[in-house]
């Protein structure tokens, strides 16, 4: 398998997180969107989402594979650590907090 390096996140990242975060808003515990700090609620966020992603695995997995240049479902079929090392990139991003930031406040 190839070795997956991460794209810059770009604008339109902010759009497709808040389109996929949406659905599940009503479901955020734990997450004060109007005064948790964005990190905290980013990673509150993507924990619940994780335990919630139903409605919403095919648009994650196509933002996550768009962001090593891969497809939803090569994305989705990835070994589990590599996943794993996968966002563990996109959090040491910088701008990491800024995009959450964006993110929340495109949510409210």
């Amino acid at each position: 398998m190839k070795k997956l390096k991460m794209r810059e996140v770009i604008w339109n990242d902010v759009y497709t997180a808040a389109e996929i975060l949406k659905p599940l808003k009503a479901n955020l515990n734990g997450v004060d969107i109007e005064n948790d700090n964005a990190v905290v609620s980013g990673i509150m966020i993507f924990k619940n989402m994780i335990a919630e992603i139903g409605d919403a695995k095919k648009e994650m997995d196509e933002f996550l594979g768009s962001l090593f240049d891969i497809t939803g479902e090569e994305f989705n079929k990835l070994p589990l650590m590599i996943a794993a090392n996968c966002i563990k990139q996109f959090k040491k991003q910088e701008g990491f907090e800024d995009f959450f930031d964006l993110v929340k406040d495109s949510m409210k």
